[in-house]
C-alpha cells in the first residue's frame, strides 16, 4: 500500500488479523496502483481505490479479467513490491512477461506498468491512431505529450471531447485550458466528490483504462497500471459511461440531444457495471 494510508482503518483491520502489509515507504512518489490477483488466473483492475468515497460516491470503474497470462503480469509486479520490496521500477533484469496477451481471438489487451513501461508512449501511440473520435475521462490531465497528441487528432478532423475532474484543474498546469482555449468541447464534472476515472476511448473500439493519470508523475514515479483493450463491446460499456459523466458536465453531442440519459435513482454517480462476456466481466 501507499505509506500515506498505511494508518486506514482496511489496513489497521489487515493487521489485525495478521495479514501482512508492506507500504512503498517513498515520500517523494505514490503506489498508485489498485488491482487483486485471485488464484494466479484472474485480476481485478481499475481506478476505483478501496475506500468507501471511492466506492459510493466518486465516479469509477472496475474491470476484472479471467486469464492466466495477465494474471502472471500483475503477480509479477505484485511480487517485485511485496517480495522485492522494489517500487519505482523494475528489478535487475526483471521484466513483465506477457505485454500483449489475446484475451480471445477479437480481444488483443496491452498491458503497462509504471514507470519501467513508460506508460504515456503507449497512451501517445493509441492516441495517434484515431480516425473518429477520442472520449476521455481524466481525473488529472497535465502530460502535454498526450494533449499533442488529442490536440493534432482534433486538427486532423478527429472528434475529441472530454471531461475532467473541476478539483484538479486550478493548478493551472492542467491540459483543460489549452484544449478549451482551442474550442474543443471539454467540460469540468459535475460530481459533488470526485470524477476519479483514468480512462480514453478510441473510435469507439479501444479504451485506455487502469490506475494511470494522465500525468508525468503517472509515466517517471509512480507505480501504475494500465490495459489498453482493443474490444467495441468493451468500449461501447465505456462509452456509456463517458456519456453519461458528460452529459451531467453540459456535453451535447453532434446529434443534439442531451448526452446524459435520466439516472435510475436519485444520486446518478454510480459505478458502472460490466456485462459477463468470455475474458472480461
Amino acid at each position: 500500500t501507499e505509506t500515506d494510508y498505511i494508518g486506514e482503518s482496511g489496513v489497521l483491520a489487515l493487521r489485525a488479523v495478521n495479514v501482512p502489509v508492506v507500504d512503498d515507504q517513498r515520500p517523494s512518489a505514490l503506489m498508485h496502483n489498485k488491482f487483486m490477483v485471485f488464484d494466479g488466473k484472474s485480476v481485478w483492475t481499475g481506478s476505483m481505490n478501496f475506500t468507501e468515497n471511492c466506492a459510493y460516491r466518486n465516479n469509477n470503474n472496475g474491470i476484472y479479467i479471467a486469464n492466466g497470462k495477465v494474471a502472471d503480469n500483475y503477480s509479477t509486479k505484485f511480487k517485485w513490491m511485496f517480495e522485492q520490496r522494489k517500487f519505482g521500477g523494475a528489478p535487475l533484469f526483471g521484466q513483465i512477461p506477457n505485454p500483449l496477451v489475446q484475451v480471445k481471438s477479437d480481444f488483443p489487451v496491452e498491458n503497462y506498468f509504471s514507470t519501467h513501461d513508460r506508460g504515456a508512449s503507449h497512451v501517445v501511440e493509441t492516441v495517434k491512431k484515431a480516425t473518429k473520435s477520442i472520449h476521455f475521462l481524466a481525473f488529472s490531465f497535465t502530460h502535454p505529450g498526450i494533449g499533442d497528441a488529442m490536440l493534432e487528432r482534433s486538427r486532423a478532423g478527429v472528434q475529441v471531447a472530454g471531461v475532467f475532474e473541476k478539483s484538479q484543474t486550478t493548478s493551472g498546469h492542467t491540459e483543460y485550458q489549452r484544449m478549451k482555449g482551442a474550442g474543443l468541447p471539454v467540460f469540468l464534472d459535475a460530481n459533488p466528490r470526485n470524477m476519479h476515472h483514468k480512462v480514453i476511448i478510441v473510435d469507439g473500439e479501444v479504451v485506455v483504462a487502469g490506475s494511470f493519470n494522465f500525468s508525468n508523475n503517472a509515466d517517471r514515479t509512480n507505480d501504475e497500471n494500465m490495459v489498453i483493450m482493443h474490444n467495441a463491446e468493451i468500449a461501447s460499456k465505456f462509452e456509456g459511461e463517458f456519456q453519461k459523466v458528460a452529459g451531467l458536465a453540459g456535453y451535447v453531442p453532434a446529434g443534439g440531444q442531451p448526452a446524459a440519459p435520466k439516472p435510475e435513482s436519485g444520486f446518478p454517480f454510480n459505478l458502472t457495471s460490466f456485462p459477463k462476456i468470455p475474458g472480461i466481466k
